[in-house]
This record gives structure tokens, C-alpha cells and sequence, in this order.
């Protein structure tokens, strides 16, 4: 997933996506270079299915996307 200055509904996006009946889910948030950092928008949210990412410039969402996919551990994306 990723994400741009979303701290307004990053929170509730990444909820919606951990409330999932998927048995093996993993979410990789990819912050592509946030004023406010994503891990401490998140940082309430405790998971082990989620992962945060941090891109320290904005590379566009096509780069963001192809961070997260370099980073996910699962088999199938």
C-alpha cells in the first residue's frame, strides 16, 4: 500500500485491511517520503502482518508499489 501525507486515513485504511477474514495476509505501507512518517501514524496499530517501509524521497507511486513488491515475503502478491 502505499502511502503520501496520509495520516488522515492511513489508520483506518490499514485497519480495514488487517479486519480481512485472509488466513496469510501480509500488508507492506510503503511511505514514500511523508512529512509526518508513517510508522508513527501507525504506531498504535500492533500486527505482525504488517510492515512499514520507508522511502526517505518521493519516487512516485509506481516506485512505491515496486518497493513493496521487492519486500514481500509471501508467494503469491
Amino acid at each position: 500500500m502505499p502511502a503520501l501525507d496520509a495520516e488522515a486515513t492511513m489508520a483506518a485504511s490499514v485497519e480495514s485491511v488487517l479486519a480481512q477474514t485472509v488466513g496469510e495476509l501480509e500488508l507492506i505501507v510503503i511511505d514514500d517520503g511523508s512529512r509526518v512518517p508513517v510508522a508513527e501514524t501507525l504506531s498504535g496499530i500492533r500486527d505482525e502482518r504488517l510492515r512499514v517501509v520507508t522511502r526517505t524521497r518521493n519516487g512516485g507511486i509506481a516506485r512505491a508499489r515496486n518497493s513493496g513488491l521487492r519486500t514481500a515475503r509471501a508467494p503469491l502478491v
